[in-house]
């Protein structure tokens, strides 16, 4: 059973779709890709420990992209190569992973249940360079020119002592 959706939600938007044990089981494993994707672009901007502490605390737009998502990611493991099926379960991926990208992005906010901005993460994780300013050793001259130094072995050797 997943935090962000369930396979009754799943159920209600899916009426064509007969959930027997088979279906919920793979249903359930769909939901869990779907929470492992979105936590995977979400963790950039918010703290998803919260989310999956409890289900009440779920913006109601990750609902709506689990929901959206797992319903794709069914539709493709439920295919047994129609076209129409197929295409269904691309349209409803692609769709989910538009609006997870946008929010990734920072091109899309995340609102609760009464509509006030979910805060961003306090310490945003980024890596850091301390050499962007430097410029290549090799990027000098011309490598037609670039030799190896005849004392390069008697510098480094005199160097470290």
């Amino acid at each position: 059973m997943g935090t962000y959706a369930t396979t009754t939600s799943l159920e209600t938007v899916m009426p064509d779709i007969t959930f027997n044990t088979a279906t919920t089981s793979m249903a359930t494993k769909c939901i869990t890709w779907a929470e492992n994707e979105i936590n995977k672009h979400m963790a950039k901007r918010y703290d998803v420990s919260d989310w999956l502490a409890t289900a009440t605390a779920v913006p109601p737009e990750i609902t709506s992209l689990t929901e959206v998502l797992s319903q794709g990611y069914l539709h493709d493991q439920m295919s047994r190569g129609g076209t129409e099926s197929q295409s269904r379960a691309d349209r409803l991926i692609e769709r989910a992973m538009e609006n997870i990208m946008k929010i990734h992005d920072g091109l899309a906010d995340l609102v609760d249940d009464s509509g006030d901005l979910i805060s961003e993460r306090s310490s945003k994780i980024y890596v850091k360079s301390n050499t962007s300013g430097y410029h290549s050793t090799f990027d000098e001259d011309s490598p037609l020119n670039w030799k190896i130094d005849k004392d390069k072995k008697t510098d480094i050797t005199s160097g470290r002592s």
